[in-house]
Order: structure tokens, then C-alpha cells, then sequence
């Protein structure tokens, strides 16, 4: 009977440590980059008011359905990109739903009210959400300054103040400008809005060069076999998309979720060899007994 009472009590608590893994805390690991490349390579930045946010069950590409935190921004600015909407909703993986949790580390967050700047992926989500492209990376804080200005602050700009107090020359030569006044060392949303169009400015430039190639090539390739057709024109004149942010993406945690599984199997299988190692020992003391 001891026996089969000391196996009670390890069930108990492996079915404890069972518990504890419903809720896992899964931690993030960055590499900042700078401020000005960010910013490059992200297809949609918007600015907005921070709406209510809840927790429900969500779609993703790879690993199924995920518990995420959906926030609503309200009275979108955008900065870059194409967003039709007054207000969108956006997600991060994590929350508690249904008594569920999921809690990861570095995750952006939004308190009700405050004015943010957030860099999301372009492409809608099923349940017709923007994934937060780079966790708190991607959210800037709108503040005002002396004047009325709207200075942004955030984790992204912490520790990067090599494109504060910098201009771009017409020859595209960087240009030091830092003078000593702190304030005009900080990044502001006019700053933003000058680097966003100066790099979609120094897009547009780098395509017409390729785009009066493919025409010259169209051209003296007209005797022969009518030059290029249509199609390779078009394909060829396609602006190179930039790469995506590589920090924060939503399946980040696929291996995880694996260790969970493997680790909940042991469990049950520890389970069942204790019950089967008790009723074992059960039978024999009883026929000892009898």
C-alpha cells in the first residue's frame, strides 16, 4: 500500500509540472539594427491611437491555431504602405484565453490611449488582422515636445543615435549636422516622414536606369525574333522588394510548442508506468495475503 501511495503522490505531481506547461514563457533573443534600416525595410508604418485590446484564438501559416492579443489603432496616420482603414487591428502572439497562456518575452505593449507609431507586415492576416512586424522594436511612442513637436521614442532608438542630426546631401553623401542642442538630436515624426520619402525617392531613382535598359535592349533586339515580349519586360522592371524584419515573427515558437509535446509525452508515459508498477505490486501483496 505504500507503494501505491508514493505513486499517487508522484502522479500528482508530474500532473502539477503538467500544469505549469500549459502557460510556457518563451524568451526572445534581438539584434538591433539601425534606426535607418528598419525603416527601409518595412513595407507599412502607421501612426495612430491605441484602441481596446482582447485575447482570442488565431490562425497562423505553420504551426495551426495560437492564442493572440489583438489591438485596435485608431485614427490611422500612414506613414508608408497602403491602409484604407480609420481603424485597423493588429496582433502579437501571447495572452490567456480559455485557461491557456502564452507569455513571450519582448512582445510591444499598447496601453489604451497612448499615440504610437507601429511598423507592421503589409500582407492582411486570415481573420483580417496586421502582424506587429519586429516586437517591441516596431512600436514607437509619440510624444510632444517643447513646441508642440511629436518626438518618438522606443526601444529601436535606444541604443542607435548615429542617424540623429544627420542629412543626406544631393549627392547622397551623409553629412554630419549634430549641433548642441539635445533636442534636435531626437527623432520626430516629421524626421520619420522626411526619411520615408527620401527613401522611396532614392527607390524610384534606382529603377529608371534598369527600366531605359530594358527599353534599349526591346530596341535593338527588334530584328530579331521581335525583341522581348511584354511579359519580360514587365517582369523585369519589378522594384526589388526589401527584406522583412527578421526578429518577432509569429512561428518563431514552432520549436517550443515541439519541446512542450515531447515533454508532456514523457509525462504521461512516467504516469502510466508508475500506475502499472503500483497495481503490480498491489496484486502480489494480495495474493501473499490470500
Amino acid at each position: 500500500m505504500r507503494v501505491i501511495f508514493a505513486s499517487i503522490i508522484v502522479v500528482l505531481v508530474l500532473l502539477s509540472n503538467l500544469q505549469r506547461m500549459s502557460t510556457p514563457v518563451l524568451a526572445t533573443t534581438f539584434f538591433q539594427r539601425p534606426f535607418e534600416e528598419v525603416v527601409d525595410e518595412t513595407e507599412l508604418i502607421v501612426k495612430g491611437r491605441v484602441g481596446d485590446s482582447v485575447v482570442n484564438w488565431g490562425d497562423t501559416a505553420d504551426v495551426g491555431r495560437k492564442i493572440f492579443t489583438y489591438t485596435k489603432i485608431e485614427s490611422v496616420e500612414v506613414i508608408r504602405g497602403d491602409v484604407r482603414d480609420s481603424t485597423i487591428q493588429i496582433r502579437e502572439l501571447g495572452g490567456e484565453k480559455d485557461g491557456l497562456g502564452m507569455k513571450i518575452s519582448g512582445t510591444a505593449e499598447f496601453s489604451l490611449g497612448e499615440e504610437v507609431v507601429v511598423f507592421l507586415h503589409p500582407k492582411l492576416n486570415s481573420d483580417g488582422s496586421y502582424a506587429v512586424k519586429g516586437m517591441m522594436l516596431s512600436k514607437l511612442v509619440v510624444t510632444k515636445g517643447v513646441g508642440g513637436e511629436e518626438i518618438l521614442e522606443g526601444p529601436a532608438l535606444a541604443n542607435d543615435p548615429g542617424h540623429f542630426g544627420h542629412a543626406h546631401g544631393d549627392d547622397g553623401v551623409k553629412k554630419n549636422t549634430v549641433n548642441s542642442n539635445p533636442t534636435d538630436r531626437k527623432m520626430t515624426l516629421s524626421r520619420l516622414h522626411a526619411m520615408v520619402k527620401e527613401q522611396d525617392q532614392k527607390r524610384k531613382r534606382l529603377e529608371k536606369p534598369s527600366n531605359s535598359k530594358i527599353l534599349a535592349v526591346s530596341t535593338q533586339g527588334g530584328s530579331q525574333a521581335g525583341g522581348l515580349k511584354k511579359s519580360d519586360t514587365q517582369a523585369s522592371a519589378l522594384p526589388l522588394q526589401p527584406n522583412s524584419l527578421s526578429v518577432g515573427s509569429e512561428g518563431g515558437s514552432q520549436g517550443a510548442d515541439k519541446d512542450r509535446s515531447m515533454a508532456m509525452m514523457a509525462v504521461v508515459f512516467s504516469v502510466v508506468g508508475l500506475i502499472v508498477i503500483g497495481l503490480v505490486v498491489w496484486l502480489r501483496s494480495s495474493q501473499k495475503k490470500s
